[in-house]
């Protein structure tokens, strides 16, 4: 009888393990490999008009030959209607924002 329940025991716990080697395994993959959302309408229209939208696309290849997009800011932003109403609040507060088409220094 001992000697059932071990074996039981046994059995139970490398099914147990199995499973939690399994769901990592599963689960890593979704972590470094999630699925990529479907291009939405919004996107493509920032994408057709970027002048619009206060950005600068720049296409180029990175590492292997993978296509790449650079999006920085634009001197020149456009309708930019969030990016103006930061600004204005960050003015607000007593920030000064960085000039458009610039980055923040860290």
């Amino acid at each position: 009888m001992r000697r059932r329940l071990i074996r039981i025991g046994f059995l139970f716990g490398t099914a147990c393990l199995l499973g939690l080697v399994i769901l990592g395994y599963l689960g890593a993959g979704r972590l470094l490999s999630p699925d990529r959302r479907v291009l939405q309408d919004y996107h493509r229209s920032i994408l057709g008009n970027p002048e619009r939208y206060g950005l600068v696309i720049t296409a180029y290849e990175g590492p292997h030959a993978t296509p790449c997009l650079m999006v920085e800011p634009s001197a020149t932003p456009g309708e930019a209607k969030k990016g103006r109403l930061a600004r204005e609040l960050l003015s607000q507060k007593g920030a000064q924002p960085a000039p458009w088409g610039k980055s923040a220094e860290p």
